[in-house]
């Protein structure tokens, strides 16, 4: 979130600490709700939840916590930025770093004429498509929390592209996806492999690159608030092998759905998952290692 200065509107800074709206809030006792009535006794094998270092996804995984009855037996970890290459990714990755400033195949530098509206609408001086996303996020917030009206330079339309371009472009190649997704898909392959239970309160940012290394990303409908994509690991009769079932509570339905992944179409056996997207998973101490040796 980001503070603009736009002329004769001081309501664009009524959140930039990033807290939870009164809705927002709301929202995170309905999730967790919705949680506790789907997965019940399954989430005591819960074994840390972790958060980014923001106001609002702390207080959300707290409301959570609270909600499944957790809070005196499930710890939260806040990741600290220089430390977070799980969810928000604050740390820096000088290959992934470089790939999104110097494509070959691309160019992720904003047109001029977009560069020139923004900065003549809010003062604002943009080099790259964050700083686009940025702005695009601020705005919309405004709008969806507190019904401030969109000002008149916000063409949605127009602008909508570019506020998925990081993820649309950069992210369809998927030798940039281990540095994006590895770490936090290292974690979740380990977790079915133990059958346990870890809870991340993040972001659309840790949603959105995970689905595309999926194959299921909608470029037409980015995570919303309150977005759930949760692995499932289920028995099977006929095998010693289980299943993995990826589901997803986004802004085309209000309850978890399967999606059917292209590379591992069901049942997607946890070996026949673990073989595909494996390549992408990281290790800490691997994922530093890549991301230094340009």
């Amino acid at each position: 979130m980001i503070d603009l200065k736009i002329e004769g509107d001081e309501k664009y800074s009524m959140v930039k600490d990033g807290r939870l709206t009164e809705k927002g809030r709301a929202g995170s006792h309905q999730l967790g709700s919705y949680l506790k009535c789907r997965y019940g006794q399954i989430l005591n094998k819960t074994n840390v939840i972790y958060s980014s270092n923001t106001n609002r996804t702390v207080e959300t995984a707290e409301i959570i916590r609270r909600e499944l009855n957790m809070e005196n037996s499930v710890p939260i970890q806040v990741l600290p930025n220089d430390k977070d290459n799980l969810i928000l990714r604050m740390t820096s990755c000088q290959v992934y770093d470089a790939a999104t400033k110097t494509d070959k195949n691309t160019t992720l530098v904003p047109p001029t004429q977009l560069k020139a509206h923004i900065y003549n609408n809010t003062g604002r001086n943009v080099s790259s498509y964050d700083q686009v996303y940025d702005i695009y996020d601020t705005v919309a917030i405004e709008n969806c929390q507190f019904g401030v009206p969109l000002p008149q330079w916000f063409n949605a339309e127009e602008l909508f592209p570019y506020y998925t371009y990081m993820f649309v472009e950069v992210l369809k190649e998927n030798r940039y996806s281990k540095f994006f997704n590895g770490p936090l898909l290292n974690n979740i392959i380990n977790g079915l492999r133990e059958k346990s239970t870890t809870i991340y309160s993040g972001h659309d940012y840790t949603i959105s690159p995970m689905l595309k290394l999926f194959g299921v990303y909608d470029e037409s409908s980015p995570p919303p608030y309150n977005a759930i994509l949760a692995l499932e690991l289920h028995e099977m009769k006929s095998s010693d092998d289980e299943e993995v079932r990826v589901l997803y509570q986004g802004v085309k339905s209000d309850r978890l759905t399967e999606l059917y992944l292209p590379e591992c179409p069901p049942p997607c056996l946890l070996s026949k998952f673990i073989s595909v997207f494996s390549p992408f998973a990281l290790d800490d101490n691997s994922w530093r290692k890549e991301c230094s040796s340009m």
